[in-house]
């Protein structure tokens, strides 16, 4: 049986249940915006590891409107898909198909979908009326 403060605790909890959750992830972003600029990487990325590959299959989509990564795996790493280095990476990385593998599953970049469109649009108008690059 719980004690009288571990329910009231509880309770008051459950009460701000939304509020506490906008409240983390709010310290969550900021730890993550504030460890990006204090320890950034060694080649200025930030987006590194599985979220890399789920970025290519969004930004393929969005602008490509294909799934041939090759030309967004090039863009991310900084490759010159004409250099021996550039076609060195992407052979070791050929499917049957003919096409650079992407291992990840789509579902994140699915929900990440309607913010980066909505995003990508307000940037694109922005350089339309010259706001911004």
């Amino acid at each position: 049986m719980k004690s009288p403060q571990a329910s009231g605790l509880l309770d008051r909890l459950d009460a701000h249940a939304g509020q506490l959750i906008c409240t983390l992830g709010g310290l969550m972003l900021a730890a993550y915006v504030a460890s990006a600029i204090v320890m950034p990487k060694a080649d200025g990325r930030i987006i590194i590891g599985d979220a890399t590959h789920h970025f290519v299959q969004l930004r393929s989509a969005v602008y490509d409107r294909d799934f041939a990564f090759a030309n967004d795996y090039a863009l991310i790493y900084g490759l010159d898909l004409q250099s021996a280095q550039g076609r060195a990476w992407v052979g070791e990385r050929l499917s049957p198909t003919g096409l650079v593998r992407n291992f990840m599953p789509f579902g994140p970049a699915v929900a990440w979908a309607p913010l980066y469109i909505a995003l990508s649009a307000v940037l694109a108008g922005r350089a339309a009326v010259g706001l911004g690059s």
